[in-house]
């Protein structure tokens, strides 16, 4: 038996040995055709992608049968790169990812990143630009600046793409820049030039044409005086981006000549995604000429393509062309379809956007499809009013509006799912909302002049969160298997407004749709719903302005007047139509554009009755009516609370910093003022900042209303370092009492200030901006900035005024009252005495005690006028009372205990007094 098994084991030994000899030899025969034909695939992809991947796919067979890894991982990372040129992004992801494992299990840090640069391009192309972001952070901190400027130069190219695509342009142009920088430093002439036509079209985007179109011609002569093989290739790109300049600028000629050579060429090289970009330019070309056949053939065949390539970005923008090139030919059915591809494809590459920054700006870039498909289903509906396109145009509408503060507030809300563990699911959302700050500021940080090292810290914070996010979600899953898979609705239908928004009989919802060819406007009650036309949105602005103009200012002799006539004009406007059929007491207002800007309770009714809305009508606010849907939900979730008011004011400011300091108290010499501060140039002078005196009786107000329930923070308590750490969990209302300012080039940067100063005399940062809110944990009832104009921002299309309201929803609050003027701060102050005396002691719901208090002041004579009075407005949850907590009772138990010995006392005492009494009779 030994003798067998000895012979046998000599044999495969033998075996093994001859064909080592042998196996040698093939392999490196092996090896060199596997390489030529790697070669060979890299000539053949200018001129034929397919081809070349048909070849690659041969050479990475073979380095794989000689056991090469890091020949199959380049053959992998080849195989991307032809794909992608193709369009095929998720063969090409694939390719990269199974290139970035061999890199890793290699420990090769530069051809890693190299991978991870890739995917950031691949996640980018097809509108996932948050992962887009979070590929290429991870690839640059495995990169040395000073000593790979080439693959930094790749991955600033990456960002800038981010971007420009995701509606950013002003980040894209200092990412592009920087690019070139590092091109440079490369000596990489061919993607240094790429880079300078890049930073023109970015121009482009950001409307400097000119300077656009100097960038570009710049570029395309360094392109044709390039010896590189691809400078055909790169000027035709050039020639693309200088089209749609001279396009913008109605050169529609020049545009041709500029598209039909590029055309002609991309389809030699068989370049079909290049070719069909060029198309749909053509398309708009033609359609600008009103050659509208013409027109519908190139968007027709464009759209084909991006179609069959899966290309949403390029996909959606081709639809809506075709869509409004159909509207304009009153093809309605065809305009309807397309635009509603269009709408659907949006919302896809939307839903992704787990970013404020990203997903306010798409909005705006984007907001035009909307409009244009509200059009269309309002067109349709005059033809056939029967047919419910009139409750279609208004979900469109609200799928229009407040996207990104709908979306985040989703986002970071509980789940709540049958079968899970309620705990865990907290910890799943406290998780989620982690994530979605830190992508936040890795967004903020990398649109400035960053350090390399903040963005490592970032990511690798990132990376240990997503790690535990994932963690949690698989014991979610375990207890749940589709938990991960419900999403929430994204927004409400007529008939969820109606029975869960509106609920009553003496409510109407009111929402407005301004546009360029017309507006309209829906008013929805509890069984009801209708829809009116407006005008069109330039004239409704234009009323807006001259109102506002008129408010914003301390009013004069003539001011009354002539403001009286300009709210009646805008009354006629925006409530004209609808004015027969407001029969309820509360009006929610859904405002859109230039709305936004105007408090409606100071609107007459009509032009015959001066009196205000605010006399008869509670008033209410919202984003949208989701929106509000969506805070409901949110407060009910919340526990009881236990604290009703948490107030910051009257903070230390170099002016008044010697007063708190000897005496603590604070009690200065303070002027009449406004709660505002003016800014010059780009900053605000902290130096120049005076208290203000009304603040003060303002806190001490609400002490004496709230009690023992009050957290009062003012002088050096109410600073940064205490609001930042402060659990507002337990608390019903937030209160600021204090500067509001509104910058009006960034309004990012607008605030309002805490104290600037700490206990020592030292400077410490007080002022508290919008992206300082975003980043709060304020899951209160109702937050009050008792402010001047706090409750403005930046109008941007399709999301409203962004700015402190919105970030106090986000942050956690129901509802906020915030002004959209300077207001005066002694009329302040007996606006907020009154307001909270109607909640905390007439147990008036927010909205109601607003209404009240607006209509106490107005009825002195001094603030009558509607600057003093109408400034500040309830945005978002209207329906709950705010209740000052009922005191602590004593424990069941204790309370029975207590009872049954009164009890027997009573008993007790009755038997003596019978005893007694039954003594003296004897007696």
């Amino acid at each position: 038996m030994k003798a067998t098994l000895t012979f046998f084991f000599c044999l495969i030994l033998s075996w093994h040995l001859s064909g080592g000899v042998s196996f040698t030899a093939i392999n490196e025969d092996t090896h060199k055709r596997a390489q030529e034909l790697l070669d060979l695939s890299r000539k053949q992809n200018p001129e034929n992608h397919e081809l070349a991947i048909e070849t690659a796919k041969k050479a990475l067979s073979l380095f794989q049968s000689t056991g090469d890894q890091e020949r199959v991982g380049t053959t992998y990372q080849f195989l991307g790169t032809y794909n992608f040129a193709l369009n095929k992004f998720s063969e090409a992801a694939q390719y990269y990812e199974s290139a970035l494992q061999i890199w890793r299990q290699r420990n090769d840090l530069a051809k890693e990143a190299d991978m991870l640069t890739q995917l950031g391009f691949v996640e980018s192309r097809q509108g996932e630009w948050i992962n887009g972001f979070s590929y290429l952070t991870q690839a640059q901190n495995l990169i040395d600046n000073q000593e790979d400027p080439a693959r930094m130069a790749r991955i600033a190219a990456g960002m800038a793409y981010v971007f420009r695509e995701s509606g950013l342009p002003e980040y894209g142009l200092s990412q592009s820049q920087r690019a070139k920088e590092y091109y440079l430093q490369a000596q990489d002439e061919r993607f240094y030039n790429f880079q300078q036509m890049l930073i023109g079209y970015t121009r482009f985007l950001l409307k400097n044409y000119d300077t656009a179109l100097t960038e570009l011609e710049q570029a395309l002569e360094l392109f044709e005086a390039s010896s590189d093989s691809n400078r055909e290739l790169d000027a035709s790109q050039c020639h693309g981006y200088m089209a749609q300049v001279y396009m913008a600028t109605g050169k529609y000629d020049l545009a041709l000549q500029h598209l039909l050579p590029p055309l002609a060429f991309y389809e030699t090289k068989n370049k079909q995604g290049d070719a069909a970009e060029i198309r749909a330019l053509i398309g708009e070309v033609y359609q600008r000429q009103g050659k509208t056949e013409l027109a519908r053939t190139n968007y027709q065949a464009a759209l084909k393509h991006f179609r069959e390539a899966d290309a949403p970005v390029e996909k959606a923008g081709v639809a809506f062309a075709l869509g409004r090139l159909e509207l304009k030919e009153s093809n309605y059915d065809a305009a309807e379809n397309y635009l509603r591809e269009s709408i659907e494809t949006t919302e896809d590459i939307r839903s992704d956007l787990n970013s404020r920054v990203l997903a306010t700006a798409f909005s705006a870039s984007v907001h035009e499809r909307y409009e244009t498909y509200i059009d269309c289903l309002m067109r349709k509906h005059k033809q056939q009013p029967s047919q419910g396109m009139d409750l279609r145009a208004f979900q469109a509408s609200e799928l229009a509006r407040a996207r990104s503060l709908a979306a985040l507030l989703r986002d970071t809300q509980t789940k709540i799912v049958t079968g899970i563990d309620p705990q865990l699911a907290e910890q799943e959302r406290t998780l989620r909302q982690a994530i979605l700050a830190k992508a936040e500021q890795t967004i903020t940080l990398l649109a400035a002049d960053y350090n390399k090292d903040q963005l490592h810290q970032l990511e690798t914070s990132l990376t240990r969160l997503r790690e535990q996010h994932k963690q949690v979600v698989q014991k979610l899953q375990k207890q749940n298997p589709h938990y991960d898979q419900i999403k929430e609705t994204a927004n409400y239908s007529v008939k969820q407004i109606q029975d869960l928004i509106i609920e009553d009989d003496q409510t109407m919802l009111l929402e407005y749709f301004l546009g360029r060819n017309g507006s309209y406007l829906w008013a929805i009650t509890r069984n009801d719903a209708r829809v009116f036309d407006l005008e069109k949105a330039d004239v409704i602005t234009q009323a807006v302005k001259d109102v506002y103009e008129m408010l914003s200012v301390e009013p004069n002799d003539d001011t009354d007047k002539r403001l009286n006539k300009a709210t009646a004009e805008l009354s006629k406007l925006v409530l004209g139509p609808v004015a027969n059929h407001l029969n309820a007491r509360r009006i929610i207002v859904v405002a859109d554009g230039a709305l936004n800007y105007i408090p409606f309770q100071l609107l007459p009714l009509s032009s015959r009755d001066q009196t205000p809305l605010v006399a008869n009508y509670e008033v209410v606010n919202a984003p949208s009516a989701s929106v509000l849907g969506q805070l409901r939900q949110e407060r009910q979730q919340r526990p009881r609370r236990t604290q009703i008011l948490a107030a910051f004011g009257d903070p230390v400011f170099a002016s008044n910093y010697q007063q708190f300091k000897k005496s603590g108290s604070g009690e200065l010499l303070a002027t009449k003022s406004d709660r505002d501060i003016e800014v010059k140039g780009d900053d605000i002078d902290i130096a120049t900042i005076q208290p203000l005196h009304y603040s003060k009786s303002e806190l001490k107000k609400l002490s004496d209303l709230a009690g023992s329930a009050a957290l009062i923070k003012r002088g050096f308590d109410a600073s940064r370092g205490v609001l930042e750490t402060t659990d507002f969990s337990k608390y019903a209302i937030l209160h600021f009492a204090t500067h509001g300012l509104l910058n009006p080039k960034n309004p990012e940067k607008s605030g309002f200030l805490l104290s600037t100063l700490d206990l020592d005399g030292n400077q410490q940062d007080g002022f508290i901006t919008m992206r300082d809110v975003y980043s709060l944990h304020v899951p209160v009832d109702l937050v009050v900035l008792s402010a001047c104009r706090t409750g403005l921002g930046k109008d941007v299309r399709g999301e409203g005024l962004i700015g402190l309201t919105r970030g106090f929803m986000h942050a956690g609050a129901s509802s906020v009252v915030a002004s959209l003027w300077k207001v005066d701060d002694e009329a302040t102050a007996e606006l907020m005495k009154n307001f909270y005396a109607n909640m905390l002691q007439k147990g008036m719901a927010p909205a109601e005690a607003l209404r009240a208090a607006q209509n106490t002041v107005r009825q002195n004579p001094l603030w009558q006028s509607p600057h003093y009075w109408a400034g500040f407005t309830l945005q978002g949850e209207f329906k709950e009372s705010i209740k000052l907590p009922v005191p602590a009772v004593a424990p069941p138990g204790v309370q029975n205990a207590v009872g049954g010995g009164l009890l027997l006392a009573l008993l007790g005492g009755i038997a003596w007094g019978l005893k007694r009494r039954y003594s003296t009779t004897k007696l």
